[in-house]
């Protein structure tokens, strides 16, 4: 390539570069990222919500109800208090979730709503307790009116209380095959009255009061809606539909207790429905304040009054609630005893609230008897924490018993602050009785979390490392001195906040630490923490809360949330721990510990600090230690799922049609490891595709167990990709032009520049007239640019010996230079060129030739005719060459020997020299020929 050329090809090269940078540049628009609600207040995700335990999407929740395994769909059904109006106590209803696994739940309709539109009622009670029998009063008293369940207003509706569910499988009730039928209590207000015949015989107005009394309600589409059973009516009446069903009658009237010992109208309630094998009869217990009730049936409709079991535990005013008879089989033996579970409403062992249970017999007329006489004064007590309530087990699970509570305590009420929800359930927990002389009755009931939990929801468990100690954790860690605070044993391979973690801990007698346990839910220094531990003076197994500083609900210590374990040298350690819940069972489930707390930001230093680290701890000097083995944790997946956005950033071409309903995709792993694709719209779109840019869209995804959350994706509009032309024109060695087309991508609407290609023996002509060398590409894929390459030349120069230029030739790369005449030169003899004829035939570089000669000197030269022996060799054939003309006095043969030159060659015999012997024309001869051209046509 020439220099120049070369030069003027740069400055278009460069002036391209130039263009596209300031064209870019100006087409580029970046967007601002949109900013997304407060993650805090998206379904399923807000602070303090429990990621493993059940709670509704929103509003109020508080005891389990009808719990109950349908084995013809494989469904467990999990009915519950329920207000679908707000997040406070209210509207009474039975919510209702359904598993197949115990564990992921998903939420349903309002399975009872409450009763509406209820007619007028009239009937007289004889109260033997409570505020109608004070000051000698007889406690006969006259309901007259419509109920309600506002002390003001008449709304005439009657709330759906606590009950239990039973799965009809043989048509007992006569309402049909596999009808469930539900068991609950309606609670209203209605005007209330002396029956003293006052007042014009209405009896003389006392006020308004509250009634309980017992309902039966049906289903027939499997759990998902019921319909009202009116207990004035048979239940071929009711299917019928002439049974008043708006209406309904109770099927256990509050009059059918009416002057029994101990008995008000206002609290009668939460019946729990079982099959006595043994004995071939339904039994229904119901409490009425101090005291349980016991039913009998053998239709599942019409029930007949028993006995009572009466209250003998002291716990002042705390009335009884939610109870239960729960035939188990003794562990290791056939024998059946039946265990009493009852919930009560206050100062209970922990404070508050709380559950009982005590062991005892059924007989063929429905009394249950204790199994000793100290057995109804002095209880066991289901959980040694705060927050375990109105625990009932499933129905219909063969030989297991499956126990779920409400996980909170009255004492809260209203002081948890969650919002939208209210609460939650405690993780389902097997129950086995077990022999235990120990134990008030000589039995014991033993907890631990279904299999299911693990089975559905856990992931695969790790052995953790620790900062600190000697060993390890699965053989055996040894924990030495006041290791405890910033100085305990921190996991480190390891953080999370919905987990289970266990532990065995053991001790020598005369190394023994004050204390030992968990620290779990701890800030990275652990100032912040809850202590899941054992002190070994008092020999008790307790929950430390007092780091969180939440006042509201106690942060209770040692002292409120402690079990009595006695000291073995050992203890087992198992911590269920969710966002605000834990679950502590203390040598697989001989005693537990069940809590809510709450790290709120406000007290912990912010929403930034994050309470995720577990540890080991020991305290009690320096000359103590423990070891602590067989740990595992367990981390568990959201029952509600877990959304992920594949999506990252999509790109779009600028231009483009965008529909983001279409682009995007959101992903759901659910609780047990399955998969599906959640629902979402488009809350906020900035997206332009004209304009070349990052932008973000704002969607609000919900997956199949109602959880929600706000997920931005980065939207980047791309310049357009499109195509574009670049021919190379070059002309080959034959003198054929010839064009290659390249097909190339580049963004629309910038400018492009073509890069040249190398082509042998060719070079760029930039300066060619048709060149195209840079263009905007057009977005319709028509631009072409074009590139001329011309075929490299040389120049071939034939010189005399003396340096005079005899020939100068430019040739194609490839083509031939022509042969020079012979040149003549006076006195001597031109012998042939210096180079070979191949120099100057397919020439590919300059060439100079110079001409050789010989001295002329002797007789024999100058009398010599030229033969081929006086050519220098180029290469030429052996053909016969050129005859002459003589003039036409006499004609004379002249031949040049040689080869013949190539089509379109010529040949040039110099100085061919004829010797004519005739004298009169001799001298004439002579003047004439010095040079003869012989063109190869011309010889043939």
């Amino acid at each position: 390539m020439k220099k120049q050329k070369l030069k003027a090809y740069l400055k278009f090269i460069v002036a391209g570069i130039v263009a596209s940078v300031v064209f870019s540049l100006a087409t580029i628009q970046t967007v601002s990222a949109v900013s997304s609600a407060n993650q805090n207040s998206w379904q399923y995700n807000e602070l303090y919500r429990n990621q493993y335990h059940y709670s509704a999407a929103k509003n109020w929740l508080n005891d389990p109800n009808g719990l109950l395994y349908d084995d013809s769909t494989a469904t467990y059904h999990m009915y519950y208090q329920y207000n679908p109006n707000g997040n406070g106590w209210g509207d009474m209803s039975w919510g209702h979730a359904t598993s197949k696994d115990l564990t992921n739940w998903q939420e349903q309709p309002v399975a009872i709503p409450m009763l509406e539109n209820q007619e007028r009622m009239d009937f007289t009670f004889e109260n033997t307790k409570g505020q109608f029998t004070d000051n000698g009063k007889d406690g006969k008293v006259r309901y007259w009116g419509q109920p309600c369940t506002d002390w003001v207003e008449k709304n005439a509706k009657k709330y759906i209380f606590s009950g239990s569910t039973v799965l009809d499988k043989e048509n007992i009730s006569g309402l049909g095959e596999n009808t469930i039928l539900a068991y609950y209590t309606s609670c209203f207000q209605i005007a209330t009255r002396w029956n003293d015949g006052g007042d014009g015989g209405m009896g003389s107005w006392i006020g308004m009061s509250e009634v309980q009394e017992q309902h039966l309600a049906y289903s027939t589409d499997g759990g998902q809606t019921f319909k009202q059973f009116d207990g004035a009516k048979n239940a071929a009446e009711n299917l019928a539909g002439t049974a008043n069903q708006q209406s309904p009658k109770a099927i256990i009237p509050v009059t059918a207790i009416s002057g029994l010992p101990g008995v008000d109208a206002k609290d009668f309630r939460d019946p729990k429905v079982v099959y006595d094998e043994e004995h071939k009869q339904w039994l229904m217990i119901v409490v009425a304040g101090q005291q349980a009730l016991i039913f009998k049936s053998d239709n599942l409709i019409d029930w007949t009054y028993a006995s009572a079991i009466q209250r003998q535990h002291d716990v002042g005013v705390g009335v009884w609630e939610c109870p239960e008879l729960i035939p188990m089989k003794v562990k290791d033996s056939d024998d059946i005893k039946w265990v009493l579970t009852m919930s009560v409403q206050d100062n209970a062992y922990a404070s508050g609230s709380g559950m009982q249970y005590m062991v005892g017999d059924i007989d063929a007329q429905g009394v249950w008897t204790p199994a000793t006489a100290n057995t109804l004064a002095n209880p066991n007590w289901l959980d040694y924490g705060e927050d375990f309530y109105a625990g009932v087990t499933f129905g219909n699970t063969g030989n297991r018993r499956i126990m779920l509570a409400w996980q909170s305590n009255w004492k809260w009420t209203g002081l948890q602050q969650t919002t939208p929800w209210y609460s939650n359930m405690t993780v389902p927990r097997e129950l086995t009785l077990v022999a235990d002389a120990a134990y008030d009755g000589g039995y014991k009931l033993v907890q631990a979390p279904v299999t299911e939990l693990d089975l559905a929801n856990g992931q695969d468990a790790i052995v953790p490392t620790t900062d600190k100690g000697t060993g390890a954790l699965d053989t055996g860690l040894i924990l030495t001195g006041d290791m405890n605070n910033a100085n305990a044993a921190k996991v480190t391979n390891f953080k999370g906040t919905a987990y289970k973690i266990e532990a065995e801990f053991s001790w020598e007698a005369t190394s023994k630490p004050s204390a030992l346990g968990l620290y779990v839910r701890g800030t990275d220094n652990f100032e912040r923490k809850l202590l899941v531990g054992y002190d070994l003076g008092s020999q008790l197994a307790y929950l430390n809360m007092l780091s969180t500083d939440d006042q509201d609900i106690q942060a209770p210590g040692r002292d409120h949330t402690n079990a009595f374990v006695p000291d073995a040298g050992h203890i087992k350690l198992t911590a269920l721990v969710d966002e605000s819940s834990i679950e502590i069972f203390v040598n697989d489930g001989e005693k537990t510990i069940t809590q809510v707390f709450y790290f709120r930001p406000e007290k912990i230093g912010g929403s930034h600090v994050k309470t995720d680290n577990i540890g080991f701890y020991v305290e009690g000097g320096n000359d103590k230690k423990a070891t602590v083995k067989n740990v595992k944790i367990t981390s568990y997946r959201s029952i509600f799922g877990e959304i992920t956005n594949p999506n990252h950033t999509i790109e779009v071409s600028q231009g483009d049609l965008f529909d983001p309903l279409t682009a995007l995709t959101f992903n759901n792993a659910l609780g047990d490891g399955t998969t599906n694709t959640p629902t979402f719209t488009i809350l906020e779109n900035t997206v332009d595709t004209s304009v070349v840019g990052y932008y973000t869209l704002l969607a609000g995804v919900t997956n199949s167990a109602g959880k929600y959350q706000e997920i931005s994706v980065r939207v980047n509009v791309t310049p357009k990709i499109v195509t574009y032309t670049v021919e190379h024109y070059h002309i080959s060695s034959s003198g054929t032009v010839l064009k290659e087309t390249e097909i190339l991508k580049g963004e629309a609407n910038t400018l492009a520049t073509a890069k040249p290609k190398v082509y042998a023996s060719h070079t760029l002509d930039i300066t060619h007239p048709e060149t195209v060398l840079t263009g905007n590409i057009k977005g319709d894929g028509t631009s072409v640019l074009k590139l001329y390459y011309q075929i490299d030349t040389y120049t071939v120069i034939f010189k005399d010996d003396d340096g005079r230029v005899i020939s100068t030739q430019t040739v194609e790369h490839g083509a031939n230079a022509a042969t020079p005449d012979k040149p003549i030169k006076k006195g001597s003899t031109f012998t042939g060129w210096d180079k070979a004829d191949t120099v100057w035939q397919n020439v590919t570089r300059n060439v100079t030739v110079t001409a050789e000669y010989k001295k002329d000197g002797s007789v024999a030269d100058k009398d010599k005719i030229a033969t081929s022996d006086d050519i220098p060799s180029n290469n030429w054939t052996t053909q016969p060459t050129v005859i002459g003309t003589l003039p036409r006095t006499e004609e004379v043969k002249l031949q040049a020997t040689g080869a013949l030159p190539r089509t379109g060659e010529t040949k040039t015999v110099n100085r061919v020299v004829v010797i004519v012997a005739l004298s009169f024309c001799g001298f004439l001869l002579l003047l004439l020929v010095k040079r003869c051209k012989v063109k190869r046509d011309e010889i043939q």
